[in-house]
């Protein structure tokens, strides 16, 4: 029997010979009596100070001590943290045996230099992937949920070793720190995302499959951190990125494609639309993803999105899958139609009309108010109506063109369509050629007098001519209308 004495006198235990095969082993076997890592424990023999690999082949007395963390230097705080970070075993385990704390960032009374990592060694040996040095940590009693230190850019302050592990891929230091009962549900980070999110938003599925082995939340969030299966695409600052092996692994894992997250209530599908990712949206719509789910801050559905963002493959893909074209947006109550249009989207908006998307009579006005030229004759050619007047601007589309001054094409292409173009339009009783004369709009002004518009006729609610409105601008272009206009006259 090894018999073990405390300090005072008193019996810490009493250990077979062949439980333990050196000195090391009796003190990982003492940990659970004393509550302190073997690197905090000495065991003497008639005063000698034994080595941690020293056999004990046969029965004695030793005296055991325990030992408070020793007093250390901010640059040896610094050189346990670059041994963990660049994997030196043998450093860290002299380190600890020194009896320093592995939980140390940063001395409160500390002065530069050196400048203080933000992290802990057992953050940066996870980041690295080090799965000994971390074990060898976390048998020094190392926090496994201590996060780094806040500020700066460096995305991986406030992060837990796990989540930093995570993020890096490192299957066996995850593992170890959950054998060390590292909380599996913690959000940390700048993102506060939870472990199952930080692997899917980095790719990871070995770490993802390893996780919900462990019985991770599949829909677990925090504040602003989208759920894990919408953490595995996205787009982070200008960059969009999508894992598809991912989102697939999730969505076979039965992860919820309609689950919404953030102040929005976005989804995953909309985020999809959203940065364009044709396979993982088509993923999502075979895992029963709901189409018509409005989502983000104006309540547009993934067709409206798609629309409005012009990006025609997605708009083929949800109208492939039956996505309903009649359906509004929360805010602006606009069809995916007009979305299309309002963005000068032609291709889309053609995409939309041969599936019989319904043509609202202000789509013309509105496309060319916008200059839309390439819209304009696509609704022409479904029969718009060139006449009917705007409900917001009251403007017909022709009256919106000629104020606007700088689409001719649209002007030709409107009264090719037969436009009236001596129709007065509300609210003021304006026409065409009235507003292109008060407006200097020389151009537009040749085009209407060239489709023969009647330079007599009253507009606005002084009930001027075209003529004296012209007389008022001071511009070239207004002498000049005035004398068009002068010389038309009967």
């Amino acid at each position: 029997m090894l018999h073990v004495w405390q300090f005072s006198g008193q019996a810490l235990a009493v250990v077979p010979i062949e439980d333990v095969s050196d000195v090391r082993t009796l003190k990982q076997h003492l940990q659970s009596l004393c509550g302190l890592p073997r690197f905090r424990q000495r065991l003497l023999c008639n005063g000698t100070c034994l080595d941690d690999h020293v056999s004990l082949p046969s029965p004695m007395h030793l005296q055991h001590v325990a030992l408070p963390f020793s007093s250390v230097s901010q640059l040896e705080i610094e050189e346990l943290k670059a041994a963990a970070e660049s994997g030196d075993l043998d450093q860290v385990e002299d380190m600890l045996q020194k009896g320093q704390d592995p939980d140390l960032i940063a001395l409160e009374d500390h002065t530069p230099p050196p400048q203080p990592t933000p992290h802990t060694p057992l953050a940066l040996a996870s980041r690295a992937g080090h799965d000994e040095i971390a074990e060898l940590l976390l048998e020094a009693s190392a926090d496994p949920d201590k996060t780094s230190g806040m500020g700066g850019a460096d995305l991986t302050h406030g992060v837990t070793p796990l989540g930093l592990a995570c993020e890096a891929g490192c299957l066996e230091v995850a593992r170890l720190l959950l054998d060390s009962r590292a909380e599996l549900e913690k959000s940390s980070g700048k993102y506060q995302r939870r472990p199952l999110a930080t692997a899917s938003h980095a790719g990871h599925v070995p770490v993802a499959r390893f996780l919900l082995q462990a019985r991770a939340d599949m829909e677990g969030t925090c504040g602003l951190s989208p759920p894990p299966l919408a953490a595995a695409f996205g787009r982070q600052g200008r960059r969009a990125f999508g894992h598809v092996h991912m989102v697939r692994f999730l969505l076979e894992a039965r992860a919820d494609a309609n689950r919404t997250f953030g102040p929005n209530s976005d989804t995953p599908l909309g985020l999809a639309v959203g940065i364009c990712h044709m396979g993982i949206a088509t993923l999502l719509l075979q895992g029963r993803a709901d189409m018509e789910q409005k989502f983000g801050s104006h309540g547009h559905t993934p067709l409206g999105l798609a629309s409005r963002a012009g990006h025609h493959e997605m708009v083929r893909l949800l109208l492939e899958a039956g996505a309903d074209i009649s359906h509004e947006s929360s805010r602006s109550r606009s069809r995916p139609l007009a979305l299309a249009c309002s963005q000068g989207n032609d291709y889309v908006a053609k995409l939309l009309l041969e599936a019989r998307a319904e043509m609202s009579d202000t789509l013309l006005g509105e496309a060319s108010e916008k200059c839309h030229t390439l819209v304009v004759p696509l609704l022409l050619s479904y029969r718009a109506n060139p006449n009917h007047q705007l409900g917001r601007a009251s403007d017909s589309p022709l009256g919106a063109a000629c104020r606007q001054g700088h689409g001719l094409d649209i002007v030709h292409m409107l009264l090719d369509a037969r436009a009236d173009k001596d129709a007065r339009f509300r609210p003021q009783g304006d026409t065409a050629l009235g507003v292109a004369a008060r407006d200097g709009r020389l151009r537009v002004v040749h085009i209407l007098l060239e489709a023969r518009a009647d330079v007599t006729k009253r507009f606005g609610l002084s009930d001027e001519t075209p003529l004296s409105a012209a007389k008022q601008g001071r511009t070239k272009d207004h002498q000049a209308i005035v004398r068009l206009l002068t010389e038309m006259q009967p």
